[in-house]
This record gives structure tokens, C-alpha cells and sequence, in this order.
């Protein structure tokens, strides 16, 4: 949902230039945006960098690591930035919004997701249940960061998490 609503907004706005930051696999990212015309780069571990050059070759990747700044990319600032479920992962989220700050064009907007902790196990529970996630975000936690670091949040939306019916669903039917 995240990627689709971005290149609804990309199209809508005639952007030219889109950055994927924390991209791993792109597959989305080359679903909805190779069609397009435009510069699509990409962003992420240096690791990645084969796969994401096999799944969307014509993207540009820069190997980073987004715990620590990055500074600007290239001379060209991005029209658009998302980072779709990349901030839960880091120890330094702060470096993630500078990386935004110093590639986002004035007039860009940047897409920041994350799991809603409150909606995925109640807002009691601080600890997350996925190893992987450093921290887990509730949406005034998130607005206010992002907040606090010099954006301006136009909008918050919440998307469909997608799951299996669990045997309670099953009973309910």
C-alpha cells in the first residue's frame, strides 16, 4: 500500500526523481516505478546492491548505512524520498531524517512508514516482537520525532496490515 500510494503522489505531482531509502529487495519499488519515467535510485546496506541491481536494473543504489549520516547522495535532490518500514530498524533514526533533509528538494515530500505498535499489540506493550526492530512507534511518538526534527507531518494515514485468519476469525464465521 505504501509504494502504491507513492507513485499515485509521484505521477500526481509530475515528479522526476524518486530515492527508495532502506530499500532491501525493490520489488515494489520496480513494480510501481519502472513503468514510470523518471530517476529511480535506491538506498540501502552495500550488501544489497547485487540483488537490488538484478530486480531493477535501471535504478541507481548507493550502499550506506543508515545509522550514521549520509550527507547528499548526488548534486540532483530527490522530488521524493520513502522509507517504507525502515525507521523501526535503527539505533539512530535521527540520521535517517538528516539523510532525508539533505536529499529531499524544497518542494519534496518524503514517505516515512512503520508497524503501529499500538495497533499491532496494544499501547502497554513497549517491547517489540520482531528481533530485527530496534524500536517500534506508535503515531504520536512518530509525528512528534519527525516533528521535533523540522518537518512538517501533512498527513498520517494508517494502511491495512494484511494477516491470516487466526482460528478466532474462523469461529466468528
Amino acid at each position: 500500500e505504501v509504494y502504491k500510494y507513492a507513485s499515485k503522489l509521484y505521477q500526481r505531482n509530475k515528479y522526476t526523481t524518486v530515492l527508495d531509502l532502506g530499500c532491501g529487495p525493490p520489488t515494489k519499488m520496480h513494480h510501481y516505478f519502472a513503468p514510470l519515467n523518471g530517476c529511480c535510485a535506491l538506498a540501502d546496506q552495500p550488501t544489497t546492491e547485487k540483488l537490488a541491481s538484478e530486480i531493477f536494473p535501471n535504478a541507481k543504489f548507493y550502499g550506506v548505512d543508515l545509522n550514521t549520516p549520509i550527507g547528499c547522495l548526488q548534486d540532483q535532490k530527490f522530488d521524493m524520498i520513502i522509507c517504507a518500514d525502515v525507521i523501526e530498524h535503527l539505533s539512530r533514526p535521527d540520521h535517517l531524517l538528516s539523510t532525508i533533509r539533505e536529499n529531499l528538494s524544497s518542494q519534496g515530500k518524503a514517505i516515512i512508514s512503520t508497524p503501529n505498535r499500538d495497533v499491532r499489540r496494544g499501547p502497554d506493550n513497549l517491547q517489540p516482537d520482531n528481533p530485527a526492530h530496534v524500536r517500534e512507534w506508535n503515531k504520536p511518538e512518530l509525528k512528534r520525532f519527525i516533528e521535533e526534527s523540522g518537518f512538517e507531518v501533512i498527513s498520517q494515514e494508517s494502511v491495512p496490515i494484511e494477516r491470516l485468519p487466526t482460528w478466532k476469525d474462523w469461529l466468528r464465521r
